[in-house]
């Protein structure tokens, strides 16, 4: 696969043929449905196996091959060049594929916002993923749970092969609160009886984990969230549960506001499966 910026004078009959490919399937790969509107800057996928690199002035074999990460003596027999110091300035180089070390990749959905196409929105992107974080399941005060619906979500995820992540969060009425994040976070037979609430969830739908998405804790709630974290792997662990938290994006450790000051990432990194760092929130016109 290769990113492709458009330039001025770009059609995509000119990319098919830069890039040995279709029309047709550069604008299928980008969902293009008129390709006469192409715009400057605009940033298409190439769905190829490997990258080709358009030699530039000042370039030399021994350039690219630092560039692109590839030894030169591969980048010469996979372009059957026999004389490295003969490039041309636009001659296309093919670049191999290198091996990639395995990632494993999440998602979030909000059933609420996807509604009947939670299911389709899955299967489309299902095969990239490794798990799935299903929005949300709101804690009330007596620690009770205020459900989504969920089910579309779970099958899908489960039928490709997707780990759902049961979502777990202090929303109330649209909103994080404070409030009830510290009254969880300060009561261990509150937490006991929302460990069990939860486990019964998981349990029955066939969850794999969770993520606990405690936002706007504050400074007061730090140490209770950490306290709280590792009570939380202490019991879903051993019955085979992924146990993660979603934390707000920082600077710095220090950084200052509700937002941030309840996370600490060294205590979470320690205990748990894994971190979501949502740094979406720096991304869309509502993020902090």
């Amino acid at each position: 696969m290769q990113i492709h910026v458009i330039r001025p004078g770009d059609s995509l009959w000119a990319l098919s043929r830069a890039y040995d490919t279709t029309v047709e399937v550069i604008a299928s790969a980008n969902e293009i449905e008129d390709p006469n509107a192409l715009v400057i800057g605009q940033a298409l996928v190439i769905p190829i196996n490997g990258s080709y690199y358009f030699v530039a002035p000042g370039d030399s074999l021994y350039i690219i091959s630092q560039r692109v990460n590839v030894p030169v003596n591969v980048l010469a027999e996979v372009n059957n060049i026999q004389d490295p110091t003969q490039l041309r300035v636009g001659m296309r180089l093919y670049i191999p594929p290198r091996t990639r070390p395995s990632k494993e990749v999440a998602a979030y959905i909000d059933p609420q916002t996807t509604r009947e196409n939670t299911a389709a929105e899955i299967n489309q992107v299902g095969e990239h993923l490794t798990y799935l974080n299903i929005f949300s399941y709101a804690v009330n005060r007596d620690a009770s749970l205020t459900p989504p619906n969920d089910d579309p979500a779970i099958e899908a995820a489960l039928n490709n092969n997707v780990a759902p992540l049961m979502v777990v969060t202090n929303f109330e009425e649209g909103t994080f609160s404070q409030e009830i994040a510290t009254i969880i976070l300060s009561s261990e037979p509150l937490q006991d009886t929302l460990f069990n609430n939860i486990l019964a969830v998981m349990e029955e739908k066939g969850y794999r984990g969770i993520d606990f998405d405690f936002e706007y804790v504050g400074r007061e709630n730090r140490e209770r969230y950490n306290a709280f974290i590792a009570r939380a792997v202490d019991f879903f662990r051993p019955r085979g549960y992924f146990v993660s938290s979603a934390l707000a994006p920082k600077l710095t450790d220090d950084q200052i506001g509700t937002l941030y000051e309840g996370h600490d990432y060294a205590a979470h990194g320690e205990v748990l499966d894994f971190v979501f760092i949502m740094t979406y929130e720096w991304g869309w016109s509502g993020g902090a």
